[in-house]
C-alpha cells in the first residue's frame, strides 16, 4: 500500500511504487478504499477494523477507481452592484477586484460590406453602477482593444479602475460577457451582388429576391429605393417597360435644354441629365394642361420652378462629381501626405538617399515646377491613405494617371499618361505631375 499523496514533481506516489514494482517482475494493482460511513477518508488499517477481511482488500484491487465529478470552469469575472470585477487569484483565495463602475456588454456583431471592403462594428450597451442607461455605442472593432471609446463615447461618468492590466482585464470581462451577441451583415452599396450564389439588386430598402438581405446606406443614397414586393402581373410589368421602346423621338426643345443647362455652369455629364429630367417633365405639364386640371400659365409657373429645382440639384450633383473624380482624389490625398511629412521627394539630380522612417519616397523634384511621381508607390500611398481614413479609393491606378491627362494636371508625351525622365543619371518612367495641382486643393 502506499500514500495517495503527490511527491515534490507533482506526480501520485501510487503511479512511481506501482511502475517501480512491475519493472522489477511483479504484478502490482493499486487498491482504492471507500471512504468511511461519515464520509471521511479510510486508511488500510482503517479497513481492516470496520470486520473487512484480507480477500475483501484484495477484491478491491481489481475494482476501477471511479472518475471524481467534473469540476466546473472557475469564474474569472462577475458583476457585483452593477460594477465589473475580477475574481484575482491569490495563494489565500479569490479576492474581489473592482474593474470599473459600469456593466456593459456587445449586443450586435456586425459586419458592413461596401462591395470593396468589409468593416466589422460592435454595438455595446451599458449601464452605470447607479442602474443609469448608458447610450449604445456603435463601435468599429479595431478600436474597441484599447478601451479608450469608454471616455469617448460615455464621458467623465464611466470610470476604468487605474492600471494599465486592468484596462486590459475588463476589455476581456466584456468579450466573454458578449458570447451571446446577434452576428449581423449589411450591406453599404447598391447595384447588382451575388450572394448565397445567386444574383440579386440591392436598394435602399434591401434586396431583390433576397427580402432577409439587410441593406445600409448613406443619407445621399437613401432615396434610391425600389418595391421589393413581386410584381401581380409580369406580363403587363414586361408590356409597360417594352412602351418605352415607342418613343423614338426626342422632344423638339431637347437639344436647346441641354445647350442652355450646359451655359448654366453645369458639369459636363450633368446638362443631359438637366435635359432628360425636364423632357419628362415638360410632357407631365402638357398632359396635365390638355386634360384642363391645369392652364398653360400654371403649367408653364410649374416648369420654370422644375427648371429651377433641376439646375440646382444638377450644381450640387456636379460638385459631387468633380469632387469624386480618380484625378481630383488623388491630388487631395497626396496633398495631405506632403503637409503631414509623410511623402519624400529628393531632388532628381542627387544621389539616392534612404528616406527617414516617418517618410516613404513616391518620387522626385526638379528645378522646374513638375513632380516626378514614382507610379506605383505614389499609387499605393495615397491608396493607403483613403483606406485609413474609412474613404477608399475606388479607381485604379492607371484611372487616376488618364484622369489627371484628362485635367492637364499633367505633362504627357504623345498621348501616354507617363513620361521619362532622367533621375539620378538614369532613365525612368514617371507621371510627371505640375506643381500647381497641389496649390489648387
Amino acid at each position: 500500500m502506499w500514500p495517495t499523496s503527490l511527491n515534490e514533481r507533482g506526480i501520485p506516489f501510487r503511479f512511481i511504487n506501482q511502475f517501480t514494482l512491475k519493472r522489477k517482475g511483479s504484478n502490482a494493482k493499486a487498491v482504492y478504499l471507500p471512504p468511511k460511513p461519515d464520509g471521511g477518508k479510510q486508511g488500510v488499517d482503517d479497513f481492516l477494523a470496520a470486520d473487512h477481511t484480507i480477500n475483501d482488500l484484495i477484491a478491491l484491487a481489481d475494482k476501477v477507481q471511479p472518475s471524481p465529478p467534473p469540476k466546473k470552469a472557475r469564474q474569472t469575472y462577475t458583476v457585483e452592484e452593477g460594477r465589473i470585477c475580477w475574481l484575482k487569484p491569490t495563494p489565500s483565495g479569490e479576492v474581489l477586484t473592482l474593474l470599473c463602475n459600469f456593466d456593459a456588454r456587445a449586443v450586435e456583431d456586425v459586419i458592413k460590406d461596401s462591395g470593396i471592403e468589409q468593416q466589422r462594428f460592435f454595438l455595446i450597451e451599458g449601464s452605470l453602477a447607479s442602474s443609469k442607461a448608458l447610450p449604445r455605442v456603435q463601435l468599429q472593432a479595431n478600436h474597441f482593444n484599447s478601451m479608450n471609446w469608454v471616455s469617448e463615447q460615455w464621458g467623465m461618468g464611466a470610470i476604468i479602475a487605474a492600471g494599465v492590466t486592468l484596462k486590459d482585464r475588463l476589455r476581456e470581462a466584456i468579450q466573454l460577457k458578449s458570447g451571446g451577441a446577434t452576428q449581423r451583415r449589411v450591406y453599404t452599396h447598391t447595384g447588382w451582388r451575388e450572394l448565397d450564389g445567386k444574383p440579386c439588386f440591392l436598394t435602399a430598402n434591401g434586396a431583390l429576391g433576397l427580402p432577409a438581405v439587410e441593406v445600409e446606406l448613406d443619407v445621399p443614397l437613401r432615396r434610391y429605393r425600389l418595391p421589393l414586393e413581386t410584381v401581380a402581373d409580369i406580363n403587363e410589368a414586361v408590356k409597360a417597360s417594352l412602351d418605352f421602346l415607342n418613343i423614338k423621338e426626342l422632344p423638339p426643345a431637347w437639344d436647346q435644354w441641354r445647350h442652355q443647362a450646359q451655359t448654366q455652369g453645369q458639369h459636363p455629364r450633368v446638362p443631359e441629365a438637366v435635359a432628360w429630367l425636364y423632357a419628362g417633365f415638360d410632357m407631365a405639364m402638357a398632359f396635365a394642361e390638355e386634360t384642363g386640371v391645369i392652364d398653360h400659365s400654371q403649367a408653364q409657373q410649374w416648369r420654370d420652378w422644375a427648371w429651377g429645382v433641376l439646375i440646382e440639384l444638377g450644381d450640387m450633383q456636379g460638385g459631387r462629381v468633380e469632387e469624386e473624380r480618380p484625378g481630383h482624389r488623388f491630388v487631395e490625398g497626396l496633398k495631405a501626405l506632403i503637409d503631414e511629412g509623410r511623402v519624400a521627394f529628393p531632388h532628381k539630380d542627387e544621389e539616392p538617399t534612404k528616406a527617414s522612417p516617418l517618410e516613404t519616397q513616391v518620387g522626385w523634384r526638379g528645378d522646374e515646377e513638375l513632380l516626378y511621381l514614382n507610379p506605383y508607390p505614389a499609387y499605393s500611398v495615397v491608396y493607403d491613405f483613403w483606406r485609413r481614413s474609412g474613404d477608399p479609393l475606388t479607381f485604379k491606378m492607371n484611372a487616376v494617371w488618364k484622369d489627371l491627362r484628362r485635367m492637364g494636371l499633367t505633362i504627357c508625351e504623345n498621348g501616354r499618361t507617363q513620361g521619362i525622365a532622367w533621375i539620378s543619371g538614369k532613365p525612368k518612367r514617371v507621371i510627371k505631375l505640375k506643381v500647381e495641382a497641389l496649390r489648387d486643393v
